[in-house]
């Protein structure tokens, strides 16, 4: 039902999208993993996963 009416389902988002963009921007710019999670705030791990992985809406 929640699908139907467009509500997130499942485990709520770690991080917010506008911040994983953000990530994307700065990667496309040069930077490490590291200036970008000390940027972000964002773990390293997750910066992996995120960087890795195509654009989603939601």
């Amino acid at each position: 039902m929640a699908e139907a009416t467009g509500e997130h389902v499942g485990r709520p988002i770690a991080h917010p999208v506008e911040k994983i963009d953000y990530a994307r921007l700065l990667k496309a710019e040069g930077d490490s993993l590291a200036q970008i999670a000390a940027k972000t705030g964002i773990p390293k791990t997750s910066l992996h996963r995120y960087l890795l992985t195509t654009r989603h809406n939601g």
